[in-house]
């Protein structure tokens, strides 16, 4: 059995989060942000060790969501080099499909004082596409974090994967 396939223990006992009072509450633009590559064993006893109030996103009876994306970089890869690196003004670009809601966005994200900064805007176009009008929401988001962007955004990477969220207000 997979991480992927498991029904992790801890999260069948947490209590649910919808995603309309999940963005009300914390729209997760701008957060603190950890991502973990855990055996299936690890990733049960972390869920088990989350805070008691640490809920799970739970949309339709579902607690497990799947994701579609495109990353962006330029020629010179500046974005993967910006934060492998740990450059001070990185960013990443990419257009994500979340497949159970059937919403998609351009999203822009940015480091800012230690937190992750994302910007996004509902996205109709394919999602390995950036228009002009794309170009010009990155120019912007990017611009209010002083980056400047001097070379074109170019599809470098598909991601697909699902994961679960669990959220802890503070």
């Amino acid at each position: 059995m997979t991480a992927a396939t498991l029904p992790l223990r801890g999260l069948a006992a947490r209590e649910p989060v919808s995603l309309d009072e999940l963005n009300r509450t914390a729209a997760l633009l701008t957060r603190v942000d950890r991502k973990y590559v855990l055996t299936s064993a690890e990733a049960d006893a972390f869920v088990l060790g989350l805070p008691r109030e640490a809920r799970v996103l739970e949309i339709d009876g579902r607690r497990r969501f799947g994701y579609l994306s495109t990353y962006f970089d330029t020629a010179g890869l500046d974005c993967f080099l910006g934060t492998a690196h740990r450059r001070r003004h990185r960013f990443k670009v990419r257009t994500r499909r979340y497949v159970d809601t059937d919403q998609q966005f351009l999203e822009v994200k940015t480091r800012r004082g230690g937190c992750t900064v994302k910007r996004r805007v509902a996205w109709e176009q394919p999602i390995r596409h950036l228009d002009g009008g794309a170009r010009e929401f990155v120019a912007e988001a990017l611009g209010g974090d002083r980056i400047r962007l001097d070379e074109e955004l170019e599809p470098v990477l598909d991601v697909t994967y699902t994961q679960y969220r669990s959220v802890s207000v503070v």
